[in-house]
C-alpha cells in the first residue's frame, strides 16, 4: 500500500508551479468590479442572461450533455483495466496516459482554429459519441488504445470549442457570471452521472459504461442540432453586395465594427 505515496506527493508537488504564478499577480493592476451584489444575484443574472441568449445556451447544453458521463471515464478506465484487462494499477495508467496522449493532441489541434461554429462543434461532439461507441466495441487491447486515442483528442477539441464560443459570445459585463454558469453545468453534469456510471459499469461491465457515453453523447448531438441558434452575420462590405455567415466565437451584440471614412 506505500506505492501510490509517491504518486500522491509528485501530484501535491505540480500545484507549486500555478499557485506561485497566482501569488506573482499584481493585485493592483487588476480591474475591480462592482462587488455591490451578492453571489447569487451574480449567478441570477449569469442564469438569466444564458438562457435568453441561444447562442450561449447551446454550446452549454451540448458540454453539459457529454459531461455526465465522459467527465468520469477515468471510473470506466480502472473498471476495464480490472475487470476486462485483468491487470493492476500499472494497466490503468496505461490507458489514462494513452487518453492524455490524444488530449494533447487535441489541444495542438485547437491551437490551429481560427473559429468554431455551431456545425463544427457539432462534428466534433458526434466524432466524439462515435470514438466512444467503438472503444466500446473494442475486441482487444490494441483496439481499445486507438480509440482512446481520438477519444481525449476529441473531448479536449469539444471542451475548447465550447468554452472559447461562450467566452467570446458573452457580453464583457457578463462572461465570468456566463462562465460561472458554464463550469456549473459542466462539473456539475459530471458529479451527477458519476453514480449512474459507477452504476452501470457495476452491472453490465465498463463496455456498457463506454457505450452509454458515446449513445447519450450522440442522442444529445441529434436533439441540440434541430434547436441550434441561427448562424450570425457580419456586416457587408463596401462593394460586396451581401452579407456574410461569421463563426459563433467573436459574435458578440452590440459590437460595432471599425468606422469608416
Amino acid at each position: 500500500m506505500a506505492m501510490p505515496r509517491p504518486a500522491f506527493t509528485v501530484n501535491a508537488l505540480t500545484y507549486a508551479a500555478p499557485i506561485g504564478a497566482l501569488l506573482l499577480i499584481r493585485s493592483g493592476d487588476l480591474h475591480g468590479s462592482d462587488v455591490s451584489f451578492t453571489s447569487a444575484r451574480r449567478l441570477r443574472d449569469g442564469l438569466r442572461h444564458t438562457a435568453r441568449e441561444r447562442h450561449l445556451l447551446w454550446p452549454i447544453l451540448l458540454v453539459g450533455a457529454f459531461g455526465f458521463f465522459t467527465v468520469n471515464l477515468p471510473v470506466t478506465l480502472a473498471s476495464y483495466a480490472q475487470s476486462v484487462l485483468h491487470t493492476d494499477a500499472g494497466g490503468y495508467g496505461l490507458l489514462s496516459a494513452t487518453t492524455a496522449v490524444g488530449a494533447l493532441a487535441g489541444a495542438l489541434l485547437a491551437a490551429q482554429r481560427t473559429h468554431s461554429t455551431h456545425r463544427a462543434m457539432s462534428a466534433t461532439a458526434a466524432s466524439l459519441a462515435l470514438a466512444y461507441v467503438g472503444a466500446a466495441c473494442a475486441p482487444g487491447p490494441g483496439w481499445l488504445v486507438a480509440f482512446l486515442i481520438p477519444v481525449g483528442a476529441l473531448t479536449t477539441l469539444l471542451n475548447t470549442s465550447t468554452n472559447t464560443a461562450v467566452q467570446l459570445g458573452a457580453p464583457d459585463a457578463l462572461r465570468g457570471r456566463v462562465m460561472g454558469v458554464y463550469v456549473l453545468v459542466f462539473v456539475g453534469s459530471g458529479a451527477l452521472g458519476g453514480p449512474v456510471l459507477g452504476a452501470v459499469n457495476e452491472a453490465f461491465g465498463p463496455r456498457a459504461g463506454l457505450c452509454a457515453a458515446g449513445v447519450t453523447g450522440a442522442l444529445a448531438v441529434c436533439a441540440l442540432w434541430f434547436t441550434r441558434p441561427a448562424p450570425a452575420h457580419a456586416p457587408a462590405t463596401p462593394g460586396s453586395g451581401h452579407r456574410g455567415a461569421t463563426p459563433v466565437v467573436g459574435h458578440r451584440r452590440g459590437v460595432r465594427g471599425p468606422k469608416t471614412t
